[in-house]
């Protein structure tokens, strides 16, 4: 997030967070918000201000929308139509994310020097099966760009443990 103004836009819920323990002082809790999320592997709150209001939305994981969708009692039937086909090469990978890593790391863990084999062959098969995720969607050639599991990678992992 960057600098910004520590001046609360509701005070009320501001004080709630704080007597919560949710921010330590004001101006740190939204990027405490985000960080939370992301280490929860829930999809990233939407951030919208003006110099008067503030909106933080939480959307729900896809995958949890898919189960609602389908009504209870036919969850197992939605989770395998959202679970994805892993390559060798791809599950070879999965197991060997930790957090949030680079292309350099990831190729490292792996073994790899070819980066056009890793790119398509890893790297973006595990983005088009949606285990795995940019840290920066919006520049996908960005010198800080690094990769983690999406919460469907970890679903993905957790059966085949």
């Amino acid at each position: 997030m960057g600098a910004h103004s520590s001046s609360p836009y509701n005070p009320a819920i501001a004080n709630a967070f704080f007597r919560a323990g949710e921010i330590e002082a004001w101006g740190r809790g939204v990027e405490r918000i985000f960080a939370v999320c992301a280490a929860a592997g829930t999809p990233k709150p939407l951030l919208r201000y003006q110099p008067f209001d503030m909106w933080l939305e939480f959307p729900f994981d896809p995958a949890y929308l898919e189960v609602l969708r389908a009504g209870q009692g036919q969850s197992e039937q939605v989770e395998a139509q959202v679970t994805p086909e892993v390559t060798p090469e791809v599950e070879r990978m999965l197991r060997r994310v930790h957090g949030e890593m680079s292309r350099v790391e990831l190729m490292s863990a792996l073994g790899l020097k070819d980066e056009k084999h890793f790119r398509v062959h890893c790297r973006q098969t595990a983005l088009a099966l949606g285990v795995l995720e940019m840290t920066v969607p919006d520049k996908p050639q960005s010198r800080l760009q690094k990769y983690r599991l999406t919460p469907a990678g970890r679903r993905w992992l957790a059966r085949q443990a």
